[in-house]
């Protein structure tokens, strides 16, 4: 993806996290999980914003992602201006320009939740902000 959009934003890997579906008063937290990751990159300006955003949303459809939604507030001076939601078979992308400080696009994956066996272990990417942090849910994170 990071290819698609690298003609007007360059998208760099922020965080791939899995995570329980549960609320912390579930007990067995680990025995349904989904995944989240996030790639962002600071766009020049609003055009070079909805180019990466036309470029991403143009190449996923061509790989047979199904477009569900698209919309945007151009008007916003801070906040969401555009939104354009993919999605295949259990995978979700959001793909966003928003304004701020500093403005970004960032391209949103996640899964639905996936049931595990009782002693599932969630597993700790390298790019999830608390690698290499232990807890019940995650094994050590070496």
């Amino acid at each position: 993806l990071e290819d698609a959009a690298a003609d007007s934003v360059e998208l760099s890997m922020r965080s791939l996290r899995e995570s329980s579906c549960f609320g912390p008063e579930v007990q067995d937290r680990q025995t349904q999980t989904s995944w989240l990751g996030i790639l962002r990159g600071v766009p020049a300006d609003d055009t070079a914003a909805n180019a990466a955003i036309d470029a991403l949303s143009l190449q996923l459809q061509e790989d047979n992602w199904t477009l569900v939604e698209e919309y945007g507030t151009p008007d916003v001076e801070i906040g969401q201006v555009r939104l354009v939601y993919l999605e295949q078979d259990q995978v979700n992308l959001r793909l966003i320009h928003e304004r701020g400080y500093p403005d970004k696009v960032e391209v949103l994956a996640s899964t639905g939740c996936y049931d595990h066996p009782q002693d599932h272990r969630m597993q700790r990417s390298r790019m999830d902000p608390e690698y290499g942090t232990s807890s019940q849910e995650y094994p050590d994170g070496a």
